[in-house]
């Protein structure tokens, strides 16, 4: 089952008056990229959360919204720190005597300064542990939850685009092959034209138009595309994590060989169909970078 690395989720867990609530939100990245904001309680915690998401998530830009509250009364007390206090009343008088027409400091300006007013909280760091991964485990999993119809969704669109593909290409296959005696004819005339001061006989005439047309032969090309097709199938199905990597590389050797056939073939309507057929692996491409 493929995996998109778009996604969302939220948890949250309480216990003993102690509350944490988890927000993430999951887009594409070529790397597992985390990024986390969390209330300042909990910046101990960063390692434990990483390691967290890493065995959950392997792919992707995650962000991480973490908050904490302390539902009972008991769980804070406010410390004043009154060196520090002193030590602003003192800039803050300084201040007034050198500039007269500042207006005098609000108190709440210091109660709500958390360096000087700061809080103390009395809990169970192994309490506040369990919260964390509690609520975390639920945003993870519902995380993995949307990923998962998100890669159902970019499964079937990308298995009728591989479809459409492979229609252009057996076009392709075709055209050349009703045209490819009059191709050949072609080469005659122009081995002919090149060559008109010069007498040579049929074997090398042969020899000549023959080298011409391997050079302009697109079969090969054909053959690994339908190669490349067909694994790329089974990269839809695939259950093992990571595939999208393995697509993204499929798809430069798909681009290759299409280069490939446009700048070989002497058919208009073939390179028509080469500029259809870059527009659709153009879409996979797109949609491939979503896979996990």
């Amino acid at each position: 089952m493929l995996l998109s690395m778009t996604g969302f989720g939220s948890g949250e867990y309480s216990e003993n008056g102690i509350s944490v609530t988890v927000d993430i939100k999951s887009l594409n990245s070529r790397f597992l990229d985390i990024h986390l904001k969390l209330h300042r309680s909990l910046y101990e915690y960063e390692s434990k959360i990483n390691s967290l998401v890493k065995d959950c998530l392997k792919r992707g830009r995650i962000t991480i919204s973490m908050d904490i509250k302390f539902e009972s009364n008991e769980l804070e007390n406010l410390i004043l720190d009154k060196p520090r206090l002193q030590q602003y009343m003192k800039i803050a008088n300084d201040i007034s005597l050198e500039y007269n027409n500042l207006r005098q400091l609000d108190i709440s300006y210091f109660l709500n300064n958390p360096e000087i007013v700061q809080k103390e909280t009395n809990f169970n760091k192994e309490l506040i542990e369990n919260c964390i991964e509690k609520s975390l485990i639920l945003a993870l999993k519902e995380t993995e939850r949307l990923r998962e119809i998100e890669g159902i969704k970019l499964g079937k669109d990308l298995n009728n685009r591989i479809n459409v593909s492979n229609e252009i290409i057996n076009k392709i296959k075709i055209e050349t092959k009703s045209n490819w005696s009059n191709q050949v004819e072609k080469y005659r005339m122009r081995v002919q034209n090149i060559c008109e001061d010069v007498l040579l006989d049929s074997q090398r005439m042969t020899q000549e138009i023959a080298i011409l047309a391997e050079k302009k032969d697109i079969t090969e090309e054909l053959i690994r595309l339908k190669s490349h097709s067909e694994l790329f199938n089974q990269f839809l199905n695939d259950s093992e994590s990571l595939v999208g990597k393995k697509m993204n590389f499929l798809l430069q050797e798909i681009g290759r060989e299409v280069n490939t056939i446009g700048s070989k073939t002497d058919l208009s309507q073939v390179s028509h169909l080469v500029v259809n057929l870059k527009n659709e692996i153009e879409k996979i491409r797109e949609q491939v970078q979503n896979i996990l």
